[in-house]
């Protein structure tokens, strides 16, 4: 898997495994802890989780979600096709671990084949996941 910009959705079949790397920017002016991190259809029949490359992520900077699928999970044929959306999702804390928020983002393959970010939403950390945002944006 090749990662030439670090804001670039890397999504690769290989053998028997899909493998996904989505970036996540600490966009808050405080340290993010990356608590876990997950793919799932639109419809959450299904997860895969991974973590986050960097354990601390300062303001402004990325981190990375590193996950790894069986090719033959339902969701991944129709996602490669362009059929269906994907949601990645991250939960992380600040620093003193006060702050609990989750996001998510739609991803979609486009015909040129690269995978773009849509549709986001933002959680508190207080039961309002999955059904009430305090923030959305994209699409």
């Amino acid at each position: 898997m090749s990662i030439a910009n670090r804001g670039e959705i890397v999504m690769e079949i290989t053998g028997s495994q899909v493998l996904v790397s989505i970036p996540f920017w600490n966009v808050g002016n405080g340290v993010a802890l990356p608590i876990g991190t997950w793919l799932r259809p639109q419809d959450d029949s299904t997860r895969v989780t991974g973590g986050a490359s960097f354990g601390v992520v300062p303001p402004g900077q990325v981190a990375r979600s590193r996950l790894s699928a069986g090719r033959d999970a339902s969701w991944v044929e129709a996602a490669f096709e362009g059929q269906a959306g994907l949601i990645a999702g991250i939960q992380y804390t600040d620093l003193d671990g006060q702050q609990m928020s989750i996001s998510e983002v739609e991803i979609r393959r486009q015909p040129s084949g690269e995978w773009r970010a849509g549709r986001t939403n933002l959680f508190r950390g207080d039961g309002s996941y999955p059904h009430s945002p305090y923030a959305f944006g994209g699409w």
